[in-house]
């Protein structure tokens, strides 16, 4: 499927599939698959179609996409898709942040298994895109 949202292009033939959930089985009034896919860009997106839903396509932030790894695809994937590389050049920085932030910060690195920096890292680039 090839759509475009907010003059972005999602396609489901040049992007790549992370993953599948399935609810049901196909012919049933309950079946429902949701498809990850990441685009060249890095972001992500669902290909959504069951029974009684038309196919569409369904924009996700990064932190969207992270929930939706964690609750079908399990830490594995997590690690493969969201794992920052440490290998390219990174620059200690300070910045002060709220205490309610830097918990929430803690918190979502604690429940998803991913570095407090790599959190933040993930956040920025959602925010810078």
């Amino acid at each position: 499927m090839n759509k475009s949202i907010n003059n972005k292009r999602y396609n489901t033939e040049t992007s790549q599939l992370c993953g599948s959930a399935v609810s049901g089985q196909p012919g049933d009034a309950d079946y429902s698959k949701e498809d990850l896919y990441r685009k060249r860009s890095g972001e992500f997106f669902l290909y959504i179609e069951g029974t009684s839903v038309k196919p569409d396509i369904k924009p996700l932030t990064r932190v969207a996409a992270i929930d939706w790894v964690e609750k079908h695809l399990g830490k594995e994937a997590m690690e493969d898709l969201f794992t920052v590389d440490d290998s390219d050049d990174k620059e200690t920085k300070g910045f002060r942040l709220s205490r309610a932030m830097i918990e929430q910060i803690r918190i979502r690195a604690e429940q998803t298994k991913v570095s407090q920096s790599d959190i933040v890292e993930l956040a920025l680039r959602q925010f810078f895109e």
